[in-house]
């Protein structure tokens, strides 16, 4: 029997790659098999989506129909619910924090409960810091930055 999935016990924060990499199902399989197919349709540069993070899962809210997906790596959006119907089936850019705060996102996160690990994009780490502190979670040297 399959080892059930819980985002951020594998890595701090999940993605696309991770989350469908450790889930056993044939949906995360053929997901899998799909992207390269997916990634080759047209890209429209708008409207640009922004990540965030929701229990621990980078993901990207839909503009069309308000479901959500994981983030991948190559941060083009396509909606397995409507397939971006709104847009004629194209792809959609994502926005993700640069790489030096995107790790201090996750570290931040990462000392959390699974279930408390969130951000928007309009969160500063100086926040994520605070309420780190406002929970009992002490200030920490973060990568690229400092507390």
């Amino acid at each position: 029997m399959a080892k059930a999935y819980v985002a951020g016990t594998s890595q701090k924060i999940d993605n696309a790659e991770s989350y469908f990499a450790m889930v056993e199902t044939s949906e995360a399989k053929r997901r899998l098999r799909d992207r390269p197919y997916i990634v080759k349709r047209p890209v429209i540069d708008s409207p640009v989506l922004k990540a965030r993070v929701d229990h621990a899962r980078w993901i990207v809210d839909c503009p069309n129909c308000g479901g959500a997906e994981y983030v991948w790596a190559d941060n083009l959006f396509f909606c397995s619910l409507c397939e971006n119907d709104y847009f004629q089936g194209q792809l959609l850019k994502v926005i993700m924090p640069s790489p030096a705060k995107k790790r201090q996102i996750e570290t931040l996160l990462g000392l959390r409960h699974i279930v408390n690990r969130h951000w928007n994009p309009k969160e500063t780490i100086k926040q994520l810091i605070t309420e780190n502190e406002r929970h009992g979670i002490p200030a920490i040297l973060l990568p690229g930055g400092d507390a």
